[in-house]
């Protein structure tokens, strides 16, 4: 018999590439972390994309969490999803960002 199609909302957390990253004891290599870049693309785009106010630098900052995931992918300790690790590390990329653009207190010349 056929088994009915399972709708994404019915997916289970092993069927979650994510999950399954952090299901394989954080043996994270340069495929792997491919393959959660990929599956969390749209996610840590819209989010970026919130917190910076649609910003024209969003492919800058999509760049930046994932450098910055490849550089850290030592110190993930599988405590969280892979997910929650790199939204985590997309949220400090965006705050860094809007530091480096509020506007810094005038100089007056006397």
């Amino acid at each position: 018999m056929n088994q009915p199609a399972t709708s994404s909302s019915q997916m289970t957390q092993s069927d979650d590439p994510l999950s399954q990253l952090t299901e394989s004891a954080c043996a994270v290599d340069g495929e792997r972390f491919a393959d959660a870049v990929v599956a969390a693309d749209t996610r840590l785009r819209r989010l970026l994309g919130r917190l910076t106010g649609q910003s024209a630098d969003l492919d800058d900052l999509l760049q930046e969490t994932y450098l910055n995931a490849w550089k850290g992918i030592a110190t993930f300790r599988c405590e969280s999803s892979m997910t929650t690790w790199l939204t985590r590390i997309a949220v400090n990329v965006a705050r860094n960002w809007l530091r480096r653009r509020r506007p810094q207190g005038s100089l007056t010349l006397d």
